[in-house]
């Protein structure tokens, strides 16, 4: 479920742990049905919630969730993938009308836009 802890493992020590979801905070309203996530080379771990247009950033350092800006569409049963400082949303079905969308959404990092 999209507001259980993730699993992490570390493939150094061999440590299996839990950290929380930021979704939590989001367990009053009942919208998300799940999560698509992707990791980029820095660790970084982005989570994009279903089928509302959340996108989160995990960042091991600091240890904490940080919300960034809405994505443009609300999509569920899509892909996300982190490329060269850009996350990009693809695929997926409108919520509504259950149609396939074409539009694909890229997010730069360093910028906090789409």
């Amino acid at each position: 479920h999209p507001r259980d802890p993730f699993l992490c493992y570390d493939p150094y020590s061999g440590d299996i742990y839990t950290m929380p979801s930021p979704l939590t905070s989001l367990a009053h309203t009942k919208t998300i049905t799940s999560s698509a996530v992707c990791v980029s080379p820095d660790h970084d771990i982005y989570l994009a919630a279903q089928p509302r247009k959340d996108l989160w950033v995990y960042k091991p350092a600091q240890n904490s969730w940080q919300q960034l800006a809405d994505r443009l569409l609300c999509r569920e049963g899509m892909d996300v993938a982190y490329l060269n400082g850009y996350i990009y949303i693809l695929g997926g079905r409108d919520p509504i009308t259950g149609v396939k969308l074409k539009e694909v959404e890229c997010y730069s990092v360093q910028r906090n836009q789409w």
